[in-house]
């Protein structure tokens, strides 16, 4: 009869990468945990368009001032990032950005975030 395996400890490199990697996430959501997030639902007045977009989008919405747009894929990944000034944000879409559903996050200069989805459609 046979005992149970035991799993392999991790390495201190893995153990010491694995924690920073948590530190990184909280200490994420502390800096943003006094940032109101607005999404569509409670504030109509953001629109991106064209939506399905296929070389460039618009967003609009009641802030003003300086901001900064992140494109992001589903996965998480920054594809694109850029600072604006005033309520418009006109941006053009790589051509290495394929069709999907990616979501877009605007940081406003008072802290507050909106997010709203894009999909991109073949050129």
């Amino acid at each position: 009869m046979r005992g149970k395996e035991c799993a392999k400890p991790e390495t201190p490199e893995a153990y010491t990468r694995k924690r920073e990697q948590e530190y990184l996430q909280v200490g994420t959501a502390l800096a943003n945990r006094d940032r109101p997030v607005v999404s569509t639902t409670e504030n109509q007045r953001v629109k991106v368009s064209p939506n399905p977009a296929q070389s460039t989008f618009t967003v609009r919405g009641p802030w003003t001032g300086q901001g900064h747009l992140s494109l992001i894929d589903m996965q998480g990944g920054l594809l694109l990032s850029k600072t604006f000034w005033g309520s418009e944000v006109v941006t053009e879409l790589d051509a290495s950005i394929s069709s999907g559903i990616y979501l877009i996050k605007i940081l406003t200069g008072n802290g507050s975030i909106y997010v709203e989805k894009l999909v991109v459609q073949p050129k």
